[in-house]
């Protein structure tokens, strides 16, 4: 409450998400759900002494996402070099 503005809002949602991952980890799924009661809402109520304003959000809360990952160059082993540039550090 705000002097003659009131807002609510649903305080509690779900979410849950579940995720693999294939050959080492190089290539994952995940999927997620997003408000999967659809519970979250947001409301305003306004009163002033000739009006009473109501504006309600009907957009929906709820999503469901896909995501498909694929990681290049997985190597365990990092690419140490073969002393290339020494001439050239050499020359400094």
């Amino acid at each position: 409450w705000d002097n003659n503005m009131k807002l609510s809002n649903t305080p509690w949602y779900v979410n849950a998400k579940i995720y693999k991952g294939f050959i080492n980890n190089t290539f994952s799924v995940t999927l997620e759900a997003k408000d999967l009661f659809n519970s979250s809402q947001n409301d305003a109520i306004m009163y002033n002494d000739a009006v009473h304003i109501v504006q309600k959000n009907f957009s929906p809360g709820r999503s469901v996402m896909l995501t498909l990952q694929y990681r290049f160059n997985t190597t365990h082993d990092r690419y140490r070099g073969t002393g290339a540039g020494n001439s050239e550090k050499s020359r400094f």
